[in-house]
C-alpha cells in the first residue's frame, strides 16, 4: 500500500492548502523579533537602551514573578505600554507576547525547550485574554 498519498482531508482542501504548504517549506524560519528589526540578546547597547526606556516608563520588571530574565520583562513592558518597539515600530499584543517568549528562550540555557518561556507566555496570553490583566491604553 502506498501511504504517500493518504490524506484525511477532502481533495478540495488538500488542493487549496498545497501552495501554502509549499511556500512554508521553502522559507527558513525567522524569529519574530528579527522581523521587527530587534537585535539578539548579545547586543549590549540595545539592552542598555531597553533598561533606560523601561526605567523612564517606571517598569516593575517581571510582574508577579521572580525577576529572572529581567531584560525580557523590560522589553515586554515597553511593548505593552507603548504599543511599539524601542525603535518606534508598531507592534500588536500577540506579537509582543511572542517576542517575550522568544527572548526568554534565547536567554535560557535550555533554549527552545525552556519551560519558563512557555509558562510566562501562557501567563501573559491567558491574563490578557481572560481579562485578569488589563493592557495599557494606547
Amino acid at each position: 500500500m502506498d501511504v504517500t498519498n493518504v490524506c484525511y482531508a477532502p481533495d478540495a482542501v488538500r488542493t487549496a492548502a498545497y501552495p501554502i504548504e509549499k511556500k512554508l517549506r521553502k522559507e527558513p524560519y525567522v524569529k519574530l523579533h528579527e522581523k521587527f528589526g530587534l537585535p539578539g540578546v548579545d547586543d549590549k547597547a540595545y539592552w542598555k537602551k531597553v533598561k533606560l526606556v523601561a526605567k523612564a516608563l517606571k517598569s516593575d520588571g517581571c510582574t508577579g514573578v521572580a525577576d529572572i530574565y529581567l531584560p525580557a520583562c523590560w522589553e515586554h513592558d515597553i511593548h505593552c505600554r507603548t504599543g511599539q518597539t524601542v525603535f518606534g515600530k508598531k507592534i500588536k499584543p500577540s506579537e509582543e507576547d511572542w517576542i517575550f517568549h522568544e527572548r526568554i528562550q534565547e536567554m535560557s540555557p535550555l533554549g527552545v525547550f525552556s519551560p519558563m518561556a512557555w509558562w510566562r507566555y501562557a501567563g501573559v496570553r491567558l491574563g490578557y485574554l481572560t481579562g485578569l490583566v488589563k493592557r495599557f491604553p494606547r
